[in-house]
């Protein structure tokens, strides 16, 4: 089951960890919108059978593969990782 389904409430942020990961289509798109080590803000996520997607509000429209993200929790003055 995915981590991101067992996370309550859903996570607000994460931060993109590896745009390397996923198929061939998610590494295309990562590599097009995302920068490693950013924190991005989360509009919703879809959790499938085998695989979950997260849409951004930086980039509404596209789905990306929560095999790119770490889950964090913002903070004032840090980040702070959740999984």
């Amino acid at each position: 089951m995915s981590r991101w389904y067992l996370q309550k409430p859903l996570p607000r942020f994460v931060k993109c960890i590896d745009v390397e990961a996923g198929w061939q289509e998610d590494r295309r798109q990562a590599k097009r919108y995302l920068q490693e080590g950013k924190v991005y803000t989360v509009e919703r996520v879809r959790v499938l059978d085998w695989v979950s997607y997260v849409n951004l509000i930086e980039f509404s429209d596209v789905d990306f593969n929560t095999v790119h993200f770490d889950l964090v929790e913002e903070k004032p003055d840090e980040i702070v990782r959740l999984s």
